[in-house]
């Protein structure tokens, strides 16, 4: 594996080098994370990820296939630089692909049987291609805009909004792109994936914490845009070009973060109240099955 690994590599050195550079961007800071996270995950399990060691030929060629048809289609598209981060995910979904079929092809398939979240955690050092991103950025401010515009009317504040521009006496906001919080999102719900696979047992309570993480990053959005507003206007009209405005992200993301965390102890909770009622519900063979099959 480590020769496997050494080789990798060496193959893609310069997109590792690529990866690097868009880690130092502020949407992407979080993607050093990503394999010490799933490394972790693994290290945690490793009595029961490596203990069996099942022949999975099959499934590791047609990883082998995947990754290698997804090296040859960026290389292909390398020479045109329409879209430079889309060829960088296709870059990186090939080394990620090619890294897990040699771990199936080395430690078998039981490998996805103990450890298939870890292994597709992975998949998140992929980079947005452009296209998605900006979707993405659209989406968010369209939701944020009519939420800051509630939140405007439930404080009792006179607002108009139209499309994306939302008028307060004495202050008109523009709901700009930087205004999507589209990297809090995104981690966010990375986080609510990884909190449900520690935390939570059940399939649906694992998916609704992770699909809450989209209206929680507009609340937040919202959150923000609206305390702001209010501030400049009550307080101190400074407070809009200040380091609120500018770099008070992290503040209403920690807001978002406790919000995640009252729904997943809710969840938990749940669970547990349905394990205690089938721990205390009778079984299917109790004395009136028995006089039923007797009659």
């Amino acid at each position: 594996m480590a020769a496997y690994l050494a080789a990798l590599g060496l193959l893609f050195s310069g997109t590792l080098r690529e990866l690097g550079a868009c880690a130092r961007k502020d949407l992407y800071s979080h993607l050093p994370l990503i394999p010490a996270i799933s490394a972790w995950l693994i290290y945690r399990r490793r009595g029961q990820v490596f203990s069996l060691r099942q022949p999975a030929a099959g499934l590791s060629v047609a990883l082998l296939l995947g990754g290698a048809a997804a090296g040859v289609a960026a290389l292909a598209g390398a020479r045109s630089a329409a879209d430079p981060a889309a060829f960088l995910s296709l870059k990186v979904f090939s080394l990620v692909t090619l890294l897990l079929a040699g771990v199936t092809w080395i430690f078998g398939a039981t490998v996805w049987r103990t450890a298939a979240f870890p292994l597709g955690f992975l998949y998140f050092l992929l980079p947005l291609p452009a296209r998605w991103h900006e979707a993405a950025v659209t989406l968010l401010q369209r939701m944020t805009a009519p939420a800051a515009q509630a939140l405007f009317l439930l404080t009792g504040t006179p607002v108009f909004r139209e499309g994306q521009l939302l008028c307060v006496p004495g202050l008109n906001l523009q709901v700009a792109a930087e205004c999507s919080g589209i990297h809090s999102t995104l981690v966010l719900a990375i986080t609510a994936l990884l909190a449900g696979h520690l935390l939570l047992r059940r399939w649906w309570s694992r998916a609704l914490l992770a699909a809450v993480t989209i209206p929680l990053g507009v609340l937040r959005n919202a959150l923000r845009i609206v305390a702001i507003a209010l501030l400049t206007i009550h307080v101190d009209p400074a407070i809009i070009h200040g380091p609120l405005h500018r770099r008070g992200g992290p503040v209403f993301f920690v807001l978002s973060l406790a919000l995640l965390l009252a729904m997943l102890l809710g969840l938990r909770k749940l669970e547990q109240r349905a394990v205690e009622r089938r721990a205390a519900a009778p079984s299917g063979a109790g004395p009136a099955a028995g006089q039923g099959g007797g009659v």
